[in-house]
């Protein structure tokens, strides 16, 4: 089962659908994304009985709850630090995303290029947050991811590596549509992050594809040090950091310009879109 807001004819609903074949039907007695996490039977049993208001992620203007916190891992796969030339970590390496960067899972992002030249692609995994927690071991955290969902955490590259060591992460990682994301997918379905794969083309060249195992701490470890001290709600977002292949470690490097059409995909989670202007 899939989860967003979507477009009906009095604004934005909650709405959800079974898989990426089936209409979005809008969802009663809950009111976000955290709250069907909780109670996901519910939520089918309306599945099955309304009507539904179509389909399509063309529909959907949102896939982050109101007021949600979003954490992103950086550094997080093998590809990635390899390319990058970096040491392993010993713990994770995070950093906010402003929510006000979320957009749809098929959006249109004017390149913002009075800021910065530098903008690049990252596929990430996105771990939607199902019970609260705070302080949790593995375990607690594992057991309180509600739900998965495709990402890209599109940067501004020059804010990262400014001689000197000072970065801005507002404007490297946070300005306006800098993160495309997918409906949620519940995680009680059975479904196993471990055997997917992630992709991103830019137009038809396949720039990053990586499995999921590559990566250095998991779903879970990532959520139970995001933990730490900091009290993770129902509809939370931390996300999972990217594979090798991005437009920064080309040589020359590649960064995104007007006509760009970038596609982020994760096996079992589907697909989102983004053309860059």
């Amino acid at each position: 089962m899939q989860i967003a807001y979507v477009r009906d004819g009095a604004g934005n609903r909650l709405a959800a659908r079974l898989d990426a074949s089936t209409g979005w039907t809008p969802v009663d007695g809950v009111s976000t994304i955290g709250a069907v996490l909780g109670a996901p039977d519910v939520v089918r049993a309306q599945l099955a009985t309304a009507g539904a208001l179509g389909t399509g992620d063309d529909l959907v203007t949102s896939c982050l709850d109101p007021g949600a916190t979003v954490v992103a891992a950086g550094l997080n796969f093998h590809s990635h630090l390899a390319e990058l030339g970096a040491a392993l970590p010993s713990e994770p390496f995070c950093f906010p995303k402003n929510a006000s960067s979320v957009a749809p899972p098929l959006s249109t992002l004017a390149l913002p290029h009075a800021v910065s030249e530098m903008i690049d692609y990252e596929v990430e995994l996105a771990i939607v947050v199902g019970s609260r927690v705070r302080d949790a071991s593995e375990a607690e955290a594992a057991a309180a991811i509600g739900g998965f969902a495709v990402a890209n955490d599109v940067s501004a590259r020059d804010f990262q590596v400014v001689e000197g060591g000072w970065v801005d992460w507002i404007k490297a990682k946070g300005l306006d549509g800098f993160l495309p994301l997918g409906p949620v997918t519940v995680a009680d379905q059975g479904f196993d992050i471990s055997t997917s794969r992630l992709r991103c083309w830019v137009g038809d060249d396949l720039r990053q594809e990586e499995a999921a195992a590559d990566m250095i701490f998991s779903p879970a470890a990532l959520v139970a040090y995001v933990s730490r001290g900091l009290t993770l709600r129902p509809g939370d977002v931390v996300l999972s950091g990217t594979p090798g292949g991005i437009g920064h470690s080309l040589d020359p490097p590649v960064y995104l310009a007007p006509g760009d059409v970038v596609r982020c995909a994760i096996d079992g989670l589907g697909e989102i879109r983004t053309e860059f202007v």
